[in-house]
């Protein structure tokens, strides 16, 4: 997912070091008024008999109209007799501005079909088809009230029914394209837990139910299919703070005509992986000698974890509580880089015959990347989870906060400002480092950046943190001990406080 980043620069004139900063769709209605004006009421509970002909025009067909006087269901029922075709009747449902909410056709003696809709007038559309020279049947609605069902149309972003967390909802597939979007939001980071109930459907292999987690951009975060042979289902998954959908749709035939609970739940916990990862930039930041749970959730998924050393030591990256149960070969990857992305460990095999590995290596001081992915031929079949943790010495060195000039403090700043820092002349590359460009939050712990100098001229740097900073809080960005290519030393040292809007 891309990031829009509001960027502002600091100019630097690298030896009399002067600084300034710059702020840097529905579908096409069918039925007519004149159709609706015409429709017969049908009350709750109450039959209606019908019979349609070829005797002239227009009579091969019945429009008909019910009132929801608050949000619910309606269970449609319509008996007719045995015809000689598996065809006999389509049957179409809209809503008071004539767009089609479903489309279904009765096969056999008896259609029985339920839909979750808000309040509102609907209408029944009832043909018979050509084939058959005329039929009786009886029409019936049940209408039930509540708020925590499913509402018709929520086939879109766009169309996505609001939920409350901690709360159930019912829903139902009308048929294999049919598309369930349900939006919800956290006012923080945490774990988010997915409970999904379901009938079970025998006959198939691969699943009845397709499960989407996406941004409210569309963008996958994470998928998982339900297998036949449970009747529930739950992934736990852990997100940033924001508003986030629930994408349910049939995976099979068998999923179609299906009625469905789901419930999210939201815990503060943040031992796991922040999707989306896919990236260094969206990596999930995490501390040393503590574990964290993921989850391999497709074959293109890649979790990158960041952690910050304050000083040269030895780590210990470990990988394990894996559960790898597939009928086919299935890899998973492991490599750790740098923040230029260079390889420091390199891509190791994660074998599936053991439940757990770890890899030892000696690194500076600075920010690293560990990438878990799927070996690219590996066969993928479910999520797979998994635990890391990375052990190291996790004390604070001493950070040098003293005899820096202050600039003045930045307010309003946005949560992903990119700082640019321009110089007068070309700077060594080799003391663009932590050490001498840093940003510190509130308890004066270094917050992970990212660095890119313009290698044009070599003579601006960007700084952009490799996580949102928090809202309200207050950080501090130090400069010092820079060189130009000519060996020359920054003579000033200079920090700046700025304040991330609320």
């Amino acid at each position: 997912m891309k990031k829009s980043r509001n960027v502002s620069i600091i100019t630097m004139i690298i030896f009399t070091f002067l600084m300034t900063l710059i702020p840097v769709t529905k579908a096409q209605a069918i039925i007519t008024q004149s159709n609706m004006d015409k429709a017969t009421l049908l009350s709750n509970n109450k039959r209606i008999s019908e019979t349609l002909t070829n005797k002239s025009f227009r009579d091969d067909r019945k429009y008909y109209k019910f009132n929801m006087d608050k949000d619910g269901k309606v269970d449609l029922t319509i008996s007719h007799d045995k015809a000689y075709s598996d065809k006999t009747l389509l049957i179409e449902l809209y809503d008071e501005n004539g767009y089609k909410i479903k489309s279904s056709q009765t096969k056999g003696e008896e259609y029985k079909n339920t839909t979750y809709l808000p309040k509102g007038t609907y209408y029944i559309y009832v043909l018979k088809y050509a084939s058959i020279s005329s039929v009786s049947f009886d029409i019936k609605v049940n209408l039930k009230y509540g708020n925590y069902y499913e509402k018709e149309p929520n086939g879109s972003i766009e169309t996505a029914n609001d939920i409350s967390l901690d709360t159930s909802y019912i829903g139902t597939s009308d048929d294999y394209y049919d598309d369930d979007y349900y939006k919800f939001y956290i006012n923080k980071d945490g774990k988010v837990i997915i409970n999904f109930g379901y009938e079970p459907v025998e006959g198939i292999e691969k699943g009845t139910w397709r499960i989407s987690i996406e941004d409210t951009y569309g963008t996958l975060i994470s998928e998982y299919i339900t297998k036949t042979d449970d009747t529930s289902f739950e992934k736990n998954i852990s997100l940033s703070k924001g508003t986030y959908l629930v994408k349910i749709k049939p995976y099979s035939g068998k999923g179609v005509d299906l009625n469905y609970s789901l419930k999210v739940k939201f815990s503060s916990d943040n031992t796991y992986e922040k999707e989306p990862n896919d990236s260094l930039k969206l990596s999930t930041p995490i501390d040393l000698n503590r574990e964290y749970n993921g989850a391999i959730s497709s074959k293109s998924d890649n979790d990158y974890y960041s952690f910050v050393l304050g000083k040269p030591q030895p780590v210990e990256v470990k990988l394990y509580n894996y559960n790898i149960k597939t009928k086919y070969p299935t890899l998973m990857q492991i490599k750790i880089v740098d923040a230029a992305e260079k390889e420091v460990v390199n891509t190791r095999l994660v074998p599936d015959y053991i439940d757990n590995v770890s890899y030892k290596v000696t690194l500076d001081k600075g920010t690293y990347y560990v990438h878990v992915f799927l070996f690219p031929l590996s066969y993928f079949e479910n999520d797979l989870d998994y635990s890391i943790k990375v052990i190291g010495d996790s004390s604070s060195p001493t950070i040098d906060t003293e005899g820096f000039k202050s600039k003045p403090t930045q307010t309003n700043v946005s949560p992903n400002k990119t700082w640019e820092i321009n110089f007068s002349g070309a700077l060594d590359i080799k003391t663009i480092t932590e050490k001498n460009i840093y940003v510190l939050d509130s308890n004066k712990s270094i917050v992970p950046m990212l660095y890119v100098l313009d290698t044009v001229k070599n003579n601006k740097i960007s700084v952009t943190p490799v996580k949102d900073y928090n809202r309200g809080e207050t950080y501090t960005l130090y400069i010092k001990d820079l060189k130009s290519t000519s060996g020359k030393i920054l003579k000033e040292r200079t920090k700046m406080d700025f304040v991330i809007q609320k």
